[in-house]
Formats: C-alpha cells, sequence, structure tokens
C-alpha cells in the first residue's frame, strides 16, 4: 500500500510489466532484494520504466534520481496542499522555464548561424582578395 499512496499510477501498469521491472530492478541490485527493495521505496516511480531501459542503469542512477525528488518534496508539498490551483501554478511555472529555456537555445543557435555566415563570408571576400581582376581576356 505504501507504494501506491507514493507512486498511484503503478495501478495503471500491467502485471507482466511490473512484474518485469522488478526484475530488472533487482538484476541492477545484483539480485540483492533488500537493496532493490530500498531503491523502490525511495522511488516507486523507477518501476514504471521499461525493464530494457532499466537494466542499463545503476543503482547510483538511481540514488539520485530519489536525491532529486526529495530536493523537490518540499514545493511539491505545498502545491498539493494549494489544491488544484498550485498544482497548476507549478506545471506554469515549469512550463515558463521550459519555454525560457527553449527561446535560450533558439537564440543561442541563431546567434551561432549568424557568426558561421560571416565567417564564410569574410572568408570568401579574403580568398576573392588574392585573386587578380578579371580583363575579360580570361
Amino acid at each position: 500500500m505504501y507504494l501506491i499512496k507514493k507512486e498511484p499510477l503503478l495501478l495503471a501498469m500491467l502485471a507482466p510489466n511490473l512484474q518485469a521491472s522488478w526484475e530488472a530492478l533487482l538484476e541492477v541490485a545484483g539480485d540483492d532484494r533488500a537493496e532493490a527493495l530500498r531503491v523502490m521505496r525511495r522511488n516507486p516511480a523507477c518501476l514504471m520504466g521499461q525493464a530494457s531501459e532499466l537494466r542499463t542503469k545503476t543503482l547510483r542512477d538511481f540514488e539520485l534520481a530519489a536525491d532529486g525528488l526529495d530536493m523537490l518534496k518540499p514545493v511539491t508539498n505545498v502545491m498539493k496542499e494549494i489544491g488544484p490551483e498550485g498544482v497548476a501554478l507549478g506545471a506554469a511555472a515549469l512550463g515558463f522555464a521550459a519555454l525560457g529555456a527553449l527561446a535560450s537555445k533558439v537564440a543561442k543557435d541563431a546567434s551561432d548561424q549568424k557568426r558561421v555566415d560571416s565567417e564564410k563570408q569574410a572568408g570568401s571576400f579574403d580568398k576573392g582578395a588574392d585573386r587578380k581582376p578579371s580583363t575579360g581576356r580570361d
């Protein structure tokens, strides 16, 4: 019941997929059931990944993900306490941050392209400076 309270979306998973994810986590833990359970209890959502993806991770990866979630817990708890408006505010803030990151990337890409175009243009001028003027007889 603890896992479901912590990650209700586990209820939406098909039993064979959940079983495969557990077995993959157990493999990552070197068949140490206690270690796999410890990781799963810290972050039950880790079982929502595909088993093939989970096998590419290390226990340290799962620990880092759980640490990140723990850091955000005070913020998410406040949003939950506020209710739907808090969740909406959090989603809006996340969306705004994502838009800011996207705008920054687009601006950087445009700046990089201008620099490349400028260098190309300067390079073609330099090459042209080495050529002799055409006399029309070439």
